[in-house]
């Protein structure tokens, strides 16, 4: 399976524009893998400028734009600690002071949630729109068994991706934040708790109602947070009964187990909060439990974002792939990984990877290669010295590909050298974990796929018999 450019991408028009793609495609062979690989990057880009800043015209690519602010969800649903503790008519000032802390607490965790969503919910739609095309193509290569397990490994893949967004973000954003906004509510309410109907009112969203939900994605992404568990186990045992590349076992054993940490940890911290979060309805020791749910959440949110979280493109078109094929991918892309973190030169042919540094033709080909061209033409816009230069030599809806930069000017040509450079020892280390991450789980996802067939292995010492 590979992946053709967003604009040209599942349900495109390819009539309606002509890519640059067709042009720089036989220089492919320049960046790196001499056969094609598992899900391209493409190596053209169409920009949309606003105000100076720019972003892709589609949204072809999965991101990992998990916000940071989310894993504070928890402590903002905590802020209704000094309306619940210091329930009391009349408010003194300096509980007062608290609540009004706590509310706007709150209040900023919601607003948080709110933009978490709209993130999130871009990534859902590209990943229904691969499934739908998956699909199709899984009907059209019915027959084909080598080209079925393939497009089975990636809707695999997809599976997992897809219930993440949907089951581990997009829900508990909406759930929490919708929480953080009822406890927001309810603890500026309590400030004025004087009056009887405005006590009454405060004490039911800041209590019961305004933690119920907390209680509800707890229950949820508990269900979710086992079966990604599990997922991972039989991922490992089947690397392990099938790999024989010490690399591969040792990155894919790596891979589930954080995996599997990041899945147990959140769901017993998703129960144990939604538990306390009724108990701090009527009693204040309930906030006890809260906080090393509060701590545990934060950790997740890091460790999903540097660690286990990725960036890829979609599928476009369906290339057969085997088990050697993706060990070698992932051999050259560790391979590279540590070149460019030593700061050795990329110009072995015996390794398979080529870079020449004086040349802007080469450079722009690796960074294809590693898929780091997108992030470097934004980049690139963001130079005052070469955005006007490029949205000349660019068509009209700002298609940049590898011949709108050569064709720049000599001087604008060092620029983006430089530039370009820079942007491939900071940028590049960072999308060849997300790549490698992805060859992974594609690999798990194809092991698992084998007429029905799992062996049950475990890396360290045999486990007890499961189900497939």
């Amino acid at each position: 399976m590979a992946t053709e450019a967003a604009a040209r991408n599942i349900e495109s028009d390819a009539n309606k524009t002509k890519t640059p793609e067709d042009t720089t495609q036989e220089e492919k062979r320049q960046s790196g893998c001499e056969t094609e690989k598992f899900l391209p990057a493409s190596d053209w880009v169409t920009l949309l400028g606003r105000r100076g800043h720019y972003r892709p015209l589609q949204p072809g690519r999965l991101r990992n734009s998990l916000l940071a602010g989310v894993g504070f969800l928890e402590l903002g649903n905590a802020g209704d600690f000094a309306a619940n503790v210091w329930n009391r008519v009349p408010v003194k000032k300096w509980v007062a002071a608290l609540m009004a802390l706590g509310a706007t607490l709150a209040l900023a965790t919601s607003l948080f949630a709110l933009r978490d969503v709209t993130l999130s919910w871009r990534n859902i739609q590209v990943l229904r729109a691969e499934r739908s095309y998956l699909k199709r193509e899984r009907a059209r290569y019915r027959n084909n068994k080598t080209s079925l397990r393939s497009v089975d490994a990636i809707l695999g893949v997809n599976f997992r991706e897809s219930g993440t967004e949907l089951l581990d973000r997009l829900i508990v954003d909406v759930l929490l934040g919708f929480g953080a906004l009822l406890v927001s509510v309810g603890t500026y309410m309590a400030i004025g708790g004087a009056n009887p109907t405005v006590f009454t009112a405060s004490n039911l969203l800041s209590g019961y109602i305004g933690n119920a939900a907390g209680a509800l994605y707890g229950l949820v992404n508990a269900g979710w947070s086992t079966y990604v568990s599990i997922r991972a186990y039989r991922h490992r045992s089947a690397g392990l009964a099938e790999l024989e590349s010490d690399l591969a076992r040792r990155l894919l054993r790596l891979r589930t187990r954080k995996v599997q940490t990041h899945a147990v940890i959140l769901a017993v911290t998703g129960l144990a909060a939604g538990a306390g979060g009724l108990i701090t309805a009527t009693m204040w020791w309930g906030y006890i439990i809260l906080v090393p749910c509060i701590v545990s959440n934060i950790y997740c949110n890091w460790m999903w974002r540097h660690q286990i979280g990725y960036e890829r493109p979609m599928a476009g078109k369906v290339v057969q792939i085997d088990k050697q094929s993706l060990i070698k991918e992932l051999e050259y892309v560790d391979l590279t990984k540590k070149c460019i973190g030593s700061g050795a030169p990329l110009n072995s042919r015996k390794d398979n990877i080529s870079l020449d540094p004086t040349s802007i033709a080469s450079v722009i080909q690796f960074m294809i290669s590693i898929d780091i061209f997108e992030s470097f033409c934004i980049r690139a816009m963001r130079e005052p010295r070469l955005s006007t230069a490029i949205s000349e030599a660019s068509e009209e809806s700002l298609t940049i590909c590898e011949q709108t930069l050569l064709d720049l000017d000599q001087k604008s040509l060092t620029l983006v050298l430089e530039i370009a450079k820079i942007h491939v020892s900071e940028r590049g280390p960072t999308q060849l974990r997300y790549r490698e991450r992805y060859l992974l789980e594609t690999l798990g996802c194809y092991l698992r796929v084998q007429d029905g067939k799992v062996a049950h292995k475990e890396l360290d010492h045999p486990p007890p018999r499961e189900p497939v």
